[in-house]
């Protein structure tokens, strides 16, 4: 048993034990910095993803906004129309930007059903529920998308990312 002991302690004479021992300890030092640095990475890679949404979710507010008040600017100019006292000019402009309003919000809102779609976000957040959180904005969104589309004669405008998720929402 001594003799066991004996091959078993480490001694100055026998440096690999010590090298090999040193190795050990470093590897399991730089394992525990990699994960501790993995942990932090994940916890900024959830804060960016919230972030991110809460960037997409901003843009579909402003976007709304923008074509709520070009619609406005348009059934003005209409009214002026119906007066006689009318800019051509400015009719078509208020026509046009309308338009480009409305393009703009369907895109951001198909941005964010495509997000939403691809379960990156439930990874993320796995304590949200999507078709609870969006369902109904996603409903009126599609009745604002109809009036417009039947307006705009040979529209081309598509969502199909928005349909999709609201498709398979309404299945459920």
């Amino acid at each position: 048993m001594l003799e066991i002991y004996k091959e078993c302690t480490f001694t100055s004479s026998s440096s690999f034990n010590w090298i090999g021992f040193l190795t050990l300890c470093v590897a399991t030092f730089a394992l525990y910095i990699a994960r501790t640095n993995l942990i932090a990475l994940k916890r900024s890679h959830k804060v960016q993803s919230h972030m991110n949404l809460i960037n997409l979710e901003n843009e579909v507010r402003r976007n709304n906004v923008k074509l709520k008040e070009s619609i406005q600017e348009h059934t003005n100019s209409t009214t002026q129309e119906e007066l006689q006292n009318y800019d051509p000019k400015k009719i078509i402009q208020a026509k046009t930007n309308r338009e480009n309003c409305f393009e703009i919000y369907v895109t951001s809102v198909d941005k964010l059903a495509s997000l939403i779609d691809t379960d990156y976000l439930s990874k993320q957040f796995s304590n949200r529920n999507w078709k609870e959180e969006y369902h109904d904005f996603f409903k009126k969104v599609m009745v604002i998308y109809q009036d417009h589309t039947l307006e705009f004669q040979n529209s081309e405008y598509k969502i199909p990312n928005f349909e999709k998720l609201l498709e398979e929402w309404n299945k459920k």
